[in-house]
């Protein structure tokens, strides 16, 4: 039998044995370092634009097109001071919450295999995997990117030359097309990162591509076994993500009653009042509120953040005997 299918049971076995009975602190634990841990093709064009292609094009319609294009790069080189401070205020946060689950990662595999977690001596033996983890991601994200960039480059080029209306939208077909393509090749790598490397990482306290080279090693002759583990967790996921939904929903429904009686609540009391203070505290509130219910969410349904952990981990353990 497949090992993605041998495995399953005795996942679920483990996922039972180490959450049951209820350990109040390492469930609350668990919760939180899951909620951190990140839960569990281009083209090249001779040209970019012609107009000779878009003939068909009502004239009133390539005139608004080129209209929004003018506006956009008018609001563009006025305001392009500020985007860009904004937009590298994104990235700095981006980046920095990138690093924080790239440790939180290892930590969540920790507290599985150790079965107990102490967070501030997690973090701190987990910072050095974390942090490879880290800049391999910021790799494939600027190649991601770069490639991105490359794909639509003939629709950037028209739009900063004010001549989106003149552009040849057939090659969106094309352009989709590849981009599909980088996101599904995306999608394979961090398939293979997420549930292999990190686990070997971990396990043998290698780096990132020490741990591609062991994966290549057990995985030689077992490339339909992947193939049967990434299909069975598709399906899995479907479940897992059904449970998650029900879950959601029921946490919905109660909060959202809680915050509507304190919206109430607040409403009425700045109505009376008209203090500022009284609406900034309401949406204080709201805030922690939003906070403490995905939390929430988080801690109940780490039962299946847990077994795809272990599904993870049999595998390896699988494909590692296999090889011996």
């Amino acid at each position: 039998m497949a090992y993605a299918i041998d495995i399953i049971e005795d996942s679920f076995n483990k996922t039972k044995k180490l959450l049951f009975p209820i350990r109040k602190s390492f469930w609350l634990k668990m919760g939180f370092v899951s909620l951190f841990s990140g839960r569990a093709g281009s083209g090249s064009y001779s040209s970019g634009y012609n107009s000779n292609q878009i003939e068909s094009f009502p004239e009133d319609v390539k005139s608004t097109i080129g209209e929004i294009n003018n506006n956009f790069l008018f609001n563009l080189k006025k305001y392009g001071y500020f985007i860009g401070i904004f937009i590298s205020l994104v990235l700095l946060i981006v980046l920095f919450f990138s690093y924080i689950f790239s440790i939180f990662k290892f930590m969540f595999i920790q507290g599985v295999l150790e079965k107990k977690i102490n967070i501030k001596r997690s973090f701190n033996k987990n910072k050095k995997l974390g942090a490879s983890l880290f800049v391999f991601r910021i790799y494939l994200g600027l190649i991601s990117i770069g490639l991105m960039l490359l794909i639509f480059s003939p629709l950037i080029f028209a739009f900063l030359n004010g001549a989106l209306q003149f552009f040849n939208y057939l090659l969106l077909i094309p352009m989709l097309f590849s981009f599909f393509i980088l996101i599904f090749i995306v999608r394979i790598v961090n398939f293979i990162v997420m549930n292999f490397l990190v686990i070997i990482m971990y396990n043998k306290d290698v780096s990132i591509r020490s741990s591609w080279n062991h994966f290549k090693k057990i995985t030689s002759e077992k490339k339909v076994e992947i193939f049967l583990f990434w299909i069975m967790k598709i399906v899995l996921g479907i479940v897992g993500g059904i449970a998650i939904a029900i879950i959601v929903i029921g946490f919905l429904i109660a909060f959202g009653i809680i915050g509507a009686i304190l919206a109430f609540i607040f409403y009425f009391m700045y109505a009376a009042s008209n203090s500022y203070l009284i609406l900034g505290t309401g949406i204080v509130f709201g805030v922690i509120l939003f906070l403490f219910f995905i939390y929430a969410v988080a801690v109940v349904s780490l039962p299946v953040d847990v077994f795809f952990q272990y599904y993870s981990i049999n595998m390896i353990k699988k494909l590692e005997k296999g090889k011996n």
